[in-house]
């Protein structure tokens, strides 16, 4: 180390350069070197480039000038990589090799040039610090920092000073490959959410009804299909314990009678009354558990040879539309007979991606597209939206309310669905086709001159048609490439592909 700090001492006086006021680390032993780098021994340095960490632009990015390109290929900035551009090299021109760097801008070698950042530096007074000129990519006959084929990276840099341009490789291209243009426009819409789901039930209109007891179906009054009234009945069943509570109930009865009369008399206590009061209610209780009606339980013991039934009913207008009841068959308790439901309306259940979940609410409108009636609309509004994400499908689900009178949607039938926002006025529109996604920005291209075009990164809205709404990025004034964007985006992305400037 100094062995070379000599060398470059004699350098500079070779070169006429005044070293007035130049800093000690040009001529200090290396003990003197080791004890100031034994400064640094509380905070971390980076070994190979030779300065703190906290300074070292070469190992971190976010310490860079900003706006400045940066040679990835060999680690410097791009102006001063000699490498790439050895035209720019200014040979009388000391120059840092450790830092890539011209010496009277290295503040590294030189501390005192840290006060004075953001002013020009003339550390060597008999050679000024000069401004290199602005990098040109001759090649694509374009500014260095706005060569798109050189610099596809600088696609992400959020400064609003970026803009990257592609040069096709003759003016007649786009007529070969079939580039079209045409300008944004202007249109008045209501914004529309869009949602694929499928259709269900009602489950507040239906009714799943099952034996409430064990025993035999007796006779079976309705099919699958059939419309329903209210009350109307379903089946009828016989069972042993029907009957006995039947008889129960119709002793409990009796007694109950017979107790009143012996109270009337001043026979009875008025314990036992309210005991045999208690034992009646609970014996019709039981019965109604099973389904009896009170009309039912009035005619019970009219006739006490005749057989004991359970009848059950429909309780709602409804359509039949699940059976599992035959005439003899023996059920157990619990054993799924009938489901009822009401289609006047019918449930559409709705997957909506995340994003569009600010945009919905209960009450919302929405209207409903199926396959099998594709010149047919329903309607309906939002009457539920889910507290919760899919974790898999990033998905929420939706539930609307859709009118059914015509009976046509059924369940589990796919649909498409269109949640109506409210309308926008003057909306920016261009082909969807228009639209490039490069590593997740969305890009346009927007034409400059015949093989000369611009790449500008979008926001965009939902889609229209055809159409996708553009926030940020056009102008109604701008030549957007239609047809043969894709053939854009990929000359674009030629320089990943081992074919750009340095190559």
């Amino acid at each position: 180390m100094h062995f070379q700090r000599i060398l470059l001492y004699t350098l500079l006086i070779g070169m006429g350069v005044s070293i007035v006021g130049a800093p000690p680390l040009l001529f200090a032993e290396d003990s003197d070197h080791k004890h100031q780098h034994g400064a640094h021994e509380k905070e971390l340095w980076c070994e190979e480039h030779d300065m703190p960490e906290e300074e070292c632009f070469i190992c971190h990015p976010e310490l860079r000038e900003k706006g400045r390109l940066w040679c990835k290929e060999h680690g410097r900035y791009e102006d001063r990589c000699w490498l790439c551009h050895p035209d720019l090299e200014e040979k009388d021109r000391p120059y840092c090799e450790k830092h890539f760097l011209y010496l009277d801008e290295c503040k590294h070698l030189h501390p005192e040039l840290r006060g004075n950042e953001g002013q020009k530096s003339n550390v060597s007074h008999s050679s000024p610090k000069r401004s290199s000129p602005e990098l040109y990519c001759e090649e694509h006959d374009l500014p260095e920092r706005e060569c798109g084929l050189c610099h596809p990276e600088l696609l992400s840099d959020e400064s609003d000073e970026t803009t990257l341009k592609v040069r096709l490789p003759s003016k007649e291209a786009p007529e070969l490959v079939g580039i079209k243009t045409v300008n944004p426009k202007r249109s008045d819409l209501g914004k529309t959410i869009r949602a694929l789901g499928e259709i269900k039930f009602n489950e507040n209109r239906t009714v799943h009804l099952v034996a409430p007891v064990h025993g035999v179906i007796k006779n079976v009054y309705v099919d699958l299909g059939t419309e329903t009234e209210e009350g109307q009945k379903l089946l009828s069943m016989w069972s042993p314990a029907i009957g006995e509570a039947a008889s129960e109930a119709v002793l409990a009865e009796q007694t109950l009678t017979r107790v009143k009369r012996l109270r009337k008399k001043s026979i009875s206590s008025a314990g036992e009354l309210d005991k045999a009061e208690a034992k009646y209610r609970a014996a019709l209780q039981r019965l109604k558990s099973f389904g009896f009606s009170d009309e039912q339980l009035e005619t019970l013991g009219d006739d006490p040879s005749a057989p004991i039934t359970l009848t059950l009913t429909a309780p709602f207008a409804s359509e039949v539309v699940a059976r599992d009841a035959v005439n003899g068959e023996y059920v157990e308790t619990g054993h799924p007979v009938f489901t009822l439901s009401d289609r006047s309306v019918m449930w559409a259940i709705l997957n909506l991606s995340e994003k569009h979940l600010g945009s919905v609410a209960v009450g919302q409108r929405v209207k409903v597209h199926s396959r099998a009636f594709p010149d047919e609309e329903f309607y309906g509004e939002i009457t539920h939206v889910s507290a919760s994400i899919d974790s898999k499908t990033r998905m929420a689900v939706v539930r609307a309310s859709v009118e059914n009178s015509s009976g046509k949607l059924r369940e589990n039938m796919f649909v498409r669905a269109e949640i109506e926002q409210q309308e926008q006025k003057h909306v920016l529109l261009v082909p969807a086709h228009s639209v490039q996604n490069v590593s997740g920005t969305n890009v346009a291209f927007t034409e400059l001159d015949k093989d000369l075009y611009e790449v500008r990164p979008v926001t965009l809205g939902s889609r229209v048609g055809e159409y996708m709404q553009v926030f940020t990025g056009l102008n109604v004034s701008d030549r957007v490439v239609s047809d043969g964007s894709q053939a854009v985006k990929s000359h674009f992305l030629i320089s990943r592909l081992g074919a750009g400037c340095v190559d």
